[in-house]
């Protein structure tokens, strides 16, 4: 297929790289990310419904939304949240979504003696906008070895809305180094719960240096990820490619 192919697209740099190393000609491949709407996912205000439901009005709330399998490594929240515990009751954690591992999450964070973690099921899809104003972080993890070749399409979703991400993923990631390159949150080590809690105590003491870093990602993502952005560089490919420029 690589070979008959006039030209490849993939979603990251790090993947582009891993398909030359494939014998695939570096002309070929051209990196074009995921889009995002902009429209669907502008920044909304944080007392709202879902807000008031979970009385997160007067928290400082962490927010991972997703799958709850090996691949993200979600016990360092749990064992960050624990650490926090005795520091700061205000900040809270709240973890959603599905999967293997949510039985264990849920029996974990049961233990936690302020009950500073909230496990719940996937939410309806039309809550994200108001799931992310409440967030005053929203959390990307990737467990070690596991997140080197993509970059999680939440993430776009998390900067359209506004707010800032800690990326618990390794140092050479494609998704470390967005969040580092744009400046629109922190990236801590998979397994650091430490380095993670420490990130989310300073993060609830400094709120206006966070704020601004989810305003950096929304401007990023306006500028590089729109739909209109993405589309015009499929059409300049697939022009190139009908005229047999590439």
């Amino acid at each position: 297929v690589y070979r008959k192919a006039a030209a490849i697209t993939d979603i990251a740099r790090r993947m582009r790289e891993r398909l030359i190393e494939k014998g695939v000609p570096p002309g070929k491949v051209h990196v074009i990310p995921n889009f995002v709407d902009l429209q669907r996912l502008a920044p909304v205000p944080r007392d709202n419904e879902f807000c008031r439901r979970h009385n997160l009005q007067h928290t400082f709330t962490v927010t991972y939304a997703g799958n709850m399998g090996p691949a993200q490594g979600l016990d360092i929240v749990i064992e960050a949240a624990r650490l926090l515990a005795a520091e700061d009751g205000n900040i809270r954690f709240l973890l959603i979504g599905e999967g293997i591992l949510r039985e264990a999450l849920t029996a974990a964070a049961a233990t936690l003696p302020l009950g500073n973690v909230t496990v719940m099921p996937y939410q309806p899809n039309a809550l994200m906008p108001q799931i992310y104003a409440v967030s005053d972080i929203s959390l990307v993890p990737q467990a070690a070895a596991t997140g080197s070749d993509a970059i999680p399409s939440k993430v776009y979703r998390i900067m359209a809305s506004g707010r800032p991400i800690i990326a618990i993923t390794e140092s050479h990631s494609d998704l470390a180094a967005l969040v580092n390159e744009v400046r629109c949150g922190v990236v801590v080590e998979p397994g650091d719960a430490r380095g993670l809690a420490e990130v989310v105590r300073l993060a609830a003491a400094n709120r206006a240096k966070w704020d601004a870093m989810g305003l950096r990602g929304r401007a990023h993502v306006s500028a590089h990820y729109s739909r209109q952005v993405v589309s015009a560089h499929y059409d300049t490919l697939i022009r190139a490619v009908s005229e047999g420029r590439t």
